[in-house]
């Protein structure tokens, strides 16, 4: 589980991990880009960035422990067991850009 301490601060620009996926000479991610506009003890508040790196006013909480900080690149995912329901899944699902290669 990730310190609080590892994680962003208030008006950091924040690259969040949600989905890879791997088939047929191709690669996918999903990633979640924001800015953390505020936090308490226990939660992060996020505004969405859009493909052009523009804020888009929309305001999501976040709970800290939801996020899984890697210890080596200081990467953000989100944890495995976070299953976001709910205005949080569908900020995930709606903010969030995919984007992919292939060979």
């Amino acid at each position: 589980m990730a310190s609080t301490h590892t994680l962003p601060i208030p008006g950091q620009t924040i690259h969040v991990f949600v989905n890879g996926a791997v088939g047929h000479s191709c690669v996918c991610v999903q990633t979640l880009h924001g800015v953390v506009r505020s936090e308490t003890e226990k939660a992060l508040k996020i505004e969405a960035l859009d493909e052009r790196a523009n804020l888009t006013g929309r305001l999501c909480w976040f709970p800290k422990k939801a996020f899984k900080v890697d210890k080596k690149d200081k990467s953000l995912s989100l944890a495995h067991w976070f299953k976001p329901q709910g205005y949080t899944g569908w900020f995930v699902e709606t903010m969030s850009i995919v984007s992919g290669v292939s060979a």
